[in-house]
């Protein structure tokens, strides 16, 4: 089955954060990103910019309409996504529960109905 982790954080939390803090995070996600390559789960991942560069996208009345943002109240903001293969929601619960910046922000675990990666359609997990 395939799921995608989305990882919220605090942005501001996140930037008090004293930077041997940081440089310490970093490498424990840079370890977990090598053990669920070599363990064949890691199907990709993203670091995202921060919100404020963000641009939201709107078609009303079948005009596009392009604003700044999101902004919303929630304190957390996506900040990436990894997309894993896992056996079942355990074993995704479990490898979701090792990304270092889940003990400071969310991250958020979804299946997905279907993916496709660089033109390579996988089935959807509901077929047989």
């Amino acid at each position: 089955m395939h799921y995608v982790m989305l990882i919220y954080t605090d942005p501001a939390a996140f930037g008090q954060l004293p930077p041997e803090e940081i440089r310490a995070l970093t490498g424990e996600v840079m370890e977990f990103d090598r053990s669920i390559s070599e363990s064949g789960n890691n199907l990709g991942s993203i670091r995202l910019q921060p919100a404020t560069v963000a641009k939201s996208i709107r078609v009303r009345a079948g005009r596009p309409l392009t604003t700044d943002g999101p902004f919303s109240e929630a304190k957390e903001q996506i900040g990436g996504i990894y997309i894993i293969e896992a056996e079942d929601d355990d074993e995704a619960a479990e490898i979701a529960s090792r990304l270092p910046v889940a003990r400071i922000g969310t991250v958020e675990l979804r299946p997905a109905l279907g993916l496709d990666i660089r033109g390579q359609v996988f089935r959807m997990y509901d077929e047989e």
